[in-house]
């Protein structure tokens, strides 16, 4: 573990201004990533002291000061600008909803998409059964709204 510790050291001092290069080494909760006042925790660390420690299991990334762990399984949290893939599993008369295969359900408003769609044809742009790419566009508690403007 020492080693590790070390390692990640090396990799910031040795590191350049860029953030896109970073080094990730495998954690489990409570085991010391990088130890220093110049490192600020992210996503899965948390400051205990001088030291930062991972708080679940998956892949710590030191990038330049930050440190986050990217966890390698649980369940999927949605977040603003992610894109997913869902199928259409109900019409409704505003839009549709989508299981987009996490704890809560995709909407598309009938205003997001990127054409005219008269609200007694929905079924001929999407019906159910469709699957399609969407970006997440607002995400509160079990409900995820999507859009399909923009780059996908």
């Amino acid at each position: 573990m020492r080693n590790r510790i070390n390692e990640a050291h090396e990799a910031v001092e040795n590191e350049e201004t860029s953030s896109e290069s970073a080094q990730r080494m495998v954690v489990v909760p409570g085991e010391l990533i990088v130890s220093g006042e110049d490192f600020l925790p992210g996503d899965g660390a948390r400051r205990n002291g001088e030291k930062i420690v991972a708080t679940r299991f998956g892949l710590a990334e030191v990038a330049g000061r930050s440190v986050k762990v990217l966890a390698i399984s649980g369940a999927f949290v949605p977040r603003r600008n992610n894109v997913v893939i869902g199928r259409v599993k109900d019409i409704t008369f505003n839009g549709w909803l989508l299981d987009v295969d996490s704890a809560g359900t995709g909407f598309l408003s009938i205003e997001e998409s990127p054409r005219f769609i008269n609200k007694n044809e929905m079924d001929q742009f999407l019906a159910i059964g469709d699957v399609i790419a969407a970006k997440i566009w607002g995400v509160e508690s079990k409900r995820m709204d999507l859009t399909l403007k923009g780059k996908v």
